[in-house]
């Protein structure tokens, strides 16, 4: 990325959440494309609105309300952690979400840049804490056991006839319901923010897409100064793309054409603490391998928690 362009990007992109991460001696590497939020939890409105069950505001109350749900006979969740070679990732997102909230920042950068050990008792509490919540029995549609060979994308379908309660899973899922779905407040399928430990406190998980040039010529170029501009996120929010998030901070939100994406934007906007996905700033032969595939032993039962974040640690790669 040229010198100009980058002093065009750092006017319109936070620099700690999204440009640090593709800065490399200095130099921009990358331009922010999209903004994932992944702090969603999906639910028919329908649904909570038959049985009384309000949106929860804090992670007590949210744990609270599964537990009321499993009570009434309903399941509180979908799980599916099937994504061909990226299977395993969804568990994780849970694990991270969790560790932002339960620990905070500064256990969350030192676990994913091994400053302390995958294994940290600290971390352990949160994963343990996790998979015991969903383990519970008749707390996920057709068993927790089954996660790692259901979609990913499909696993939520459920909730909109009363399978499951509760899906968590980013915003991009808004593009895998149905097409005859309406997705809102007042339609089949909504999505509330995952609260944090108080009403106060609004961590958020994120991830997104970066654009990076391999040549000099001005085409390229031009391309490059077109994406970093407020102009193609406004275009792109406000046309049809379900499940798009702009990173650019200058891109009105109010310009988003979908109700699920401006509450997603308005989140990220409002948050007071926001991390990039953790397995993704790993080395890949941790997050985008060990870690996933650790996810599908922990659910299939094979492994523990304890066992499968010591064997990470203990085959963590050398610098």
């Amino acid at each position: 990325v040229s010198a100009e362009l980058t002093a065009t990007v750092e006017q319109h992109f936070d620099r700690a959440s999204r440009l640090d991460l593709v800065t490399v001696d200095d130099r921009l590497l990358g331009i922010p494309v999209t903004a994932d939020l992944k702090s969603l939890v999906w639910y028919s409105p329908r649904a909570f609105e038959r049985h009384g069950y309000e949106i929860p505001k804090t992670l007590a109350e949210f744990e609270e309300l599964a537990q009321r749900m499993a009570h009434d006979g309903n399941t509180p969740f979908c799980l599916g952690l099937e994504s061909g070679f990226a299977t395993g990732w969804p568990l994780t997102d849970w694990i991270e979400d969790y560790l932002l909230r339960q620990q905070g920042a500064e256990v969350y950068d030192d676990w994913y840049s091994h400053e302390i050990d995958f294994d940290d008792p600290r971390v352990l509490e949160v994963a343990e804490h996790v998979y015991g919540f969903l383990s519970q029995p008749g707390f996920v549609f057709e068993g927790i056991e089954g996660a790692a060979v259901r979609s990913s994308s499909e696993a939520g379908l459920p909730v909109l006839d009363g399978g499951c309660m509760m899906y968590r899973m980013a915003h991009f899922q808004g593009r895998a319901w149905p097409v005859n779905a309406k997705v809102g407040a007042h339609g089949d399928v909504d999505a509330f923010y995952l609260p944090g430990i108080t009403e106060q406190d609004i961590p958020a998980l994120t991830g997104g897409t970066y654009a990076t040039a391999f040549s000099d010529r001005r085409a390229v170029e031009a391309t490059m100064e077109y994406i970093a501009s407020p102009r193609f996120g406004e275009e792109r929010a406000s046309g049809n793309y379900a499940g798009f998030l702009s990173p650019n901070l200058d891109v009105d939100p109010d310009v988003y054409a979908s109700e699920i994406d401006r509450k997603s934007i308005q989140v990220l906007a409002s948050a007071d603490l926001v991390r990039y996905d953790a397995s993704d700033l790993m080395p890949g032969a941790v997050g985008s391998d060990r870690l996933w595939k650790a996810a599908v032993a922990i659910t299939k039962g094979e492994m523990t928690v304890k066992e499968a974040f010591g064997e990470i640690e203990r085959n963590w790669p050398d610098p």
